[in-house]
């Protein structure tokens, strides 16, 4: 099951393998679930990344885990994809924080954030077309073209229905 959340044009392999797949293809859950269990013991980076089906949490692991998760200690994800929500569309930005994503919209906009949505899980691998380049990227290309934050990324008409 986890699994299968990853695979990549190679086999996985082993767990360090499925971990390092999941931090470069941003799949968070999945690299906390590995570093929890092998902090735990329960499995090592060298075993075959199937033995990780085969692992499950105690009601008080899994506190520990989503507690561990919440903290955000091995620091993934620290950029955010978010949209300002307006009458007729969505602007879209990166930005560490909702605080610095609002205070930037206002700053460009002259106007205050009614509503800010972290939208990051349900828009990275979305398509954007650019006409002045033709070209065509997703949110999470363009994340990796970003390098200074907050950023303006563009603005999107809202779905007339």
């Amino acid at each position: 099951m986890a699994t299968q959340l990853i695979k990549s044009k190679k086999q996985t392999k082993t767990i360090q393998d499925l971990f390092i797949d999941a931090i470069e293809f941003d799949v968070p859950y999945l690299a906390y679930l590995i570093y929890f269990v092998v902090q735990k013991g329960k499995l090592n980076m060298n075993d075959s990344d199937e033995r990780l089906d085969t692992i499950e949490l105690s009601p008080s692991e899994q506190i520990e885990f989503d507690q561990m998760r919440t903290q955000d200690f091995l620091k993934l994800r620290q950029i955010q994809l978010y949209a300002v929500k307006q009458q007729n569309n969505y602007i879209f930005y990166f930005g560490h924080n909702a605080i610095e994503v609002a205070t930037y919209h206002e700053r460009l906009y002259r106007q205050r954030v009614r509503k800010l949505t972290n939208c990051h899980n349900q828009m990275m691998d979305k398509s954007l077309y650019f006409p002045e380049t033709k070209q065509t990227k997703t949110f999470r290309e363009l994340l990796k073209e970003t390098h200074q934050f907050p950023c303006y990324i563009c603005e999107m008409e809202r779905d007339a229905g």
